[in-house]
């Protein structure tokens, strides 16, 4: 991408003053900010900044460094507008000013950002050449911008420093940080051997600007150029860009919300769109262009409106809600960018700060954006080659999903006709789900209380019974999107070159469609493979509750009420799910739970009994934990497969690993058996088989 630059100030004149909020600047503890939001914004006309001691000292190199830069005593490496003379200059100050300022590594670190400290003045008192040799610059100004401002106005601990500078490129300042703490002898403090790594532009994919990464005082920092209107000649699809104005910056943005500017040189919040602060306050989310324009320069904002929105709880302005449904912004999200960034922007909702994932999932179905984020299988893409199972009892296939290519030949997918009920039916069943975790919550509350109570009547007594561990819990972060991906979980795609097996769809939609680790991938087919036979387990409980203590289960988790359950039948499903089967049991619930619901409101309803499914869900996990099966997937056998050979004289093969499983299912019987009981056991079993 080309830069331009100007010196007409009539062009770096903007055409709207920015509104200079009155900042108070404060040095605070490192960990002294809060993590709710609104706590540190008491009023859309003043600002309060409060920084670390870190923050501090990191602004106040920044400033020197464009301090030093304008008085000629560093230069940019290899720089073309410099002369020799500059050249010179810059080496002669450079090992005059490391000779004597080995000391200001020890600088304190609680000096205001702005102050021009003893390392510029250190530097000048060096011996310089006559004032016609020195080459004096336009002194760059440096904000902060974005996240930063806004969290911590908000009183928020915020991480990302992320800066503009004005009238240098963002790998040039950070050139210029290297050169000082060269000058300054304080590469140690500085730049601790560091690195400037440098993110290419790309515009395909709505990344406008070429950014510097850096480490500061220990801190990172992302430097880029203020940005302006892309130009687009007709015999390139490269952008050229020219630095832009603070406005122009602004006005570039996703929201008003992080359109504010932080001066280090006057230390004051800059508002230049003249309502951020005002937006800020009173928690709205809005554009500061046309929400159309803002959106199809980067698509992927749709989804940052979304975490902003939850994360904060703000409200969606009118406008922006309206383009956040339009369909050519839900195309031009797949088409334009990356998998991987939808995925981050995902991960952003479903952990973290004031992470809410229900409601950003909920709100992503309300906005119609379900297939653009989780996309399904097509034919031919991503190497699939057959899609097959039905959505909500109603046939899916291949022929019911469309491929179209835009102009660049990048393909993208419509809503099939199936897919719209099975994503409508997801919010049905994502909104059960936080009562169903509460009620999960209380009754795991409830039965570590009792154990409590009996470890303390057990120290009494003098008995040394050690209390039950339970060490699987719910994950909070997957167990939402699982659920909204239970309607497709009978969905299986094929891939080319291993049609000799299919995989279910959400396997597909982690590691396409929002690129989430293996790990993660692992977990989500695991859950909506087994899910069914946890729904099986649970309606065998019910079963079996019924017919020996009556119908009912108190949701409290009663102890007198013990469900019954095979121990066979849970400790295979759990050796299948492994760490994963609590989750597996919440998903089984919400799904039985929404089965309940439809079912008390059909107009065939007979008014019979009514299963509390939250309360049989918690009987299971109770009795489940009792029975000493949590972890049963780590259980060793008794007799391993060389000594099974050796105990039944069988042949190495495949007939070992099915007596392993044989083993595996008496000990679950049997938890108490020895290894004499286990091999006479796997002999009666062998006989029987031959």
């Amino acid at each position: 991408m080309a830069v331009e630059t100007t010196d007409n100030e009539a062009e770096i004149a903007t055409a709207m003053a920015s509104v200079t909020v009155p900042t108070l600047v404060e040095l605070v503890d490192n960990n002294s900010t809060s993590t709710t939001a609104h706590d540190g914004l008491k009023s859309a006309a003043e600002a309060r900044i409060r920084l670390t001691a870190q923050e501090a000292r990191l602004f106040q190199v920044i400033v020197e460094t464009a301090e030093a830069f304008a008085r000629g005593q560093i230069s940019l490496p290899k720089d073309p507008d410099e002369k020799g003379d500059c050249d010179d200059n810059n080496k002669n100050v450079r090992s005059a000013a490391s000779q004597e300022m080995n000391h200001h590594g020890n600088a304190s670190s609680t000096h205001g950002p702005v102050t021009t400290t003893d390392a510029v003045a250190e530097i000048d008192s060096q011996p310089h050449p006559p004032p016609h040799q020195r080459c004096r610059r336009k002194r760059p100004t440096l904000r902060v911008a974005g996240g930063w401002v806004r969290d911590k106005l908000l009183g928020l601990t915020t991480h990302d420093v992320d800066m503009a500078v004005d009238s240098l490129t963002g790998v040039q300042f950070a050139q210029l940080v290297h050169e000082y703490a060269a000058a300054t002898n304080q590469h140690d403090e500085i730049t601790q051997g560091h690195r400037i790594g440098i993110i290419a532009c790309n515009p395909e994919q709505s990344k406008h600007l070429e950014t510097a990464a850096l480490q500061v005082c220990g801190l990172d920092v992302d430097l880029a150029n203020l940005r302006a209107q892309e130009t687009y000649h007709e015999d390139s699809r490269i952008p050229t860009v020219r630095l832009g104005t603070p406005l122009e910056d602004a006005e570039r943005r996703d929201f008003t919300i992080n359109a504010l500017f932080y001066n280090l040189h006057t230390q004051s919040v800059e508002d230049w769109t003249q309502r951020s602060m005002n937006d800020l306050f009173h928690g709205k989310l809005v554009t500061p262009l046309e929400p159309i324009q803002t959106f199809f320069d980067d698509p992927l904002r749709v989804l940052r409106a979304i975490r902003f929105a939850v994360r904060f709880q703000f409200a969606l302005d009118p406008k922006v809600e309206s383009a956040c449904r339009r369909s050519e912004i839900h195309q031009a999200l797949r088409r334009k960018v990356s998998r991987e960034r939808v995925g981050k922007e995902l991960e952003g909702m479903l952990s973290g700060t004031c992470a809410r994932p229900v409601e950003a999932l909920l709100t992503i179905a309300r906005l119609q954006l379900s297939n653009s984020v989780f996309t399904l299988p097509l034919l031919g893409v991503d190497n699939v080659t057959a899609t097959e199972g039905h959505i909500l009892g109603e046939v899916y296939n291949d022929n019911t999903a469309t491929t179209t290519k835009d102009n660049n030949e990048s393909e993208h997918s419509t809503t099939s006709v199936p897919q719209k009920p099975g994503w409508t039916e997801a919010q049905k069943l994502l909104r059960l789900l936080p009562a169903v975790v509460e009620s999960h919550d209380k009754a795991v509350l409830a039965w570590k209380e009792k154990e409590q109570e009996q470890d303390q009547t057990q120290n009494i007594e003098g008995n040394s019974i050690p209390s039950l561990v339970v060490s699987s819990t719910v994950d909070r972060r997957l167990l939402p999107v699982a659920v909204f991906l239970l309607p497709f979980r009978t969905l299986r795609y094929q891939e080319k070159n291993k049609t000799d097996r299919s995989y279910p769809v959400a396997q597909y939609i982690f590691q396409y469609s929002i690129k989430f680790k293996q790990s993660d991938t692992k977990v989500m087919s695991l859950l909506q493979d087994q899910v069914d036979h946890m729904v099986s387990l649970l309606r065998s409980a019910a079963a079996a509750t019924v017919t020996t203590n009556g119908p009912e289960i108190q949701s409290n988790a009663d102890s007198s009420q013990v469900v019954h359950i095979s121990r066979l039948e849970a400790g295979l499903l759990l050796r299948a799910c492994k760490e994963t089967w609590v989750s597996c049991l919440l998903l089984a619930t919400v799904l039985l739970v929404r089965e309940e619901s439809g079912q008390s409101t059909s107009d065939d309803d007979d008014g019979g009994s009514v299963t509390d499914w939250m309360a049989m869900s918690n009987a299971v996990w109770t009795q489940i934990v009792a029975l000493g099966l949590d972890e049963c997937w780590k259980m060793k056998p008794l007799l391993d497969g060389k000594a099974l050979i050796a105990a039944l004289k069988i042949p190495k093969g495949p007939q070992v690993g099915q007596f392993l499983e044989e083993e595996m299912r008496w000990m679950l019987q049997y938890p108490s058996g020895t290894k004499q009981e286990c091999e006479a056991h796997l002999k009666a079993f062998r006989d029987k088989s031959q």
